[in-house]
């Protein structure tokens, strides 16, 4: 069993109403107690989704849906996102647990090295319609790859916290401000 650090800084948000409610017939008084959240456009608390940016650790609710959010930690466990595993050092994001759940977490896939440079492809002789579609398949490869390594870099920029620790179900995370 993972030891959580007594150590929180929290504070009250006010929740969405749908990912985090007030439900007195649910253990702690909402199934979204104990699940990652972030704060979303509106200035709501909400549980995170796949890819999500991680703000900090639903502890309570309320019957308003204002809920006590622990957003700086010593050390918690958050549920990991189904099939997900983690390792120590890893940064976190948002993630979805079994049947779509939300407000799991999983780890930062690092992203790929940035691909030669596109003047590599540069030919100094095209003569043919074979050698022009060559050249320019090529350039459109290296350009989908430049793509999907910018988006693999603004979703490591979204990871938060570090992997302390963890078991098969979640993850002892340090979350700093």
């Amino acid at each position: 069993m993972l030891k959580e650090h007594p150590f929180l800084v929290t504070t009250t948000f006010q929740g969405d109403g749908d990912t985090i409610k007030y439900d007195a017939t649910k253990p702690n008084r909402s199934d979204a107690v104990g699940k990652a959240f972030k704060i979303n456009a509106d200035g709501k608390g909400e549980l995170v989704v796949d890819g999500d940016e991680i703000d900090g650790k639903v502890i309570s609710v309320d019957d308003d849906h204002k809920f006590t959010g622990a957003y700086m930690f010593g050390g918690l466990n958050l549920p990991l996102g189904e099939n997900e595993t983690v390792a120590r050092g890893d940064k976190l994001v948002g993630a979805l647990g079994a049947d779509k759940a939300k407000g799991h977490v999983k780890a930062v896939s690092a992203p790929a090295a940035l691909p030669s440079d596109l003047a590599d492809l540069a030919a100094t002789d095209i003569d043919t319609d074979a050698e022009k579609l060559t050249v320019h398949n090529a350039a459109r490869t290296q350009i989908n790859s430049v793509s999907a390594t910018v988006s693999a870099l603004v979703a490591a920029a979204k990871g938060k916290g570090s992997v302390i620790n963890s078991d098969t179900t979640h993850a002892l995370v340090a979350l700093g401000a």
